[in-house]
């Protein structure tokens, strides 16, 4: 699925709701943790995103709102669907608090930051994650050479 503004939302196994301007980003832009199903739903009316307008979409009400798009009836049902049992299982776990809510955002971009990413590998990145507890916790987004991508903390 897509956001509003054009972005992806990704879902990796065990994990949050990540989203990004592209598939390809390795650091999200963002993340919010699954809430109940009762809390994820299709939107009913058209939304407007990037120039095109959308007629299937989802709801997903976490601690902000979220709208999804996606292409065709089937592909929202099936994001309801999956939205809905991670919700579902979150709420269930031994631990809900040790599911990632949030993505702590950089500060602004330095001109070491820049030239720290001349060198960065394409295949890594670091990040900081914000636990439900509150916990904030070091994340790494990797690619392996399938094209697939894991993510991790410890």
């Amino acid at each position: 699925g897509g956001g509003e503004r054009g972005g992806v939302l990704r879902v990796p196994p065990r994990a949050p709701c990540l989203y990004s301007a592209s598939p390809l980003d390795l650091e999200p832009e963002g993340a919010f943790g699954a809430p109940p199903a009762c809390r994820t739903f299709p939107k009913r009316g058209v939304v407007q995103a990037g120039g095109k307008v959308y007629v299937w979409t989802v709801r997903v009400m976490a601690r902000k709102e979220y709208t999804w798009v996606c292409e065709d009836e089937a592909d929202r049902d099936d994001w309801v669907h999956c939205l809905r049992l991670l919700g579902e299982r979150w709420v269930r776990s031994r631990d809900p608090g040790q599911q990632l809510v949030n993505k702590v955002k950089q500060k602004g971009k330095t001109l070491l930051n820049s030239v720290k990413s001349l060198f960065r590998t394409k295949h890594k990145r670091s990040w900081i994650g914000v636990l439900d507890n509150g916990e904030e916790v070091p994340m790494l987004s990797e690619m392996n050479q399938e094209g697939a991508m894991g993510l991790r903390y410890d």
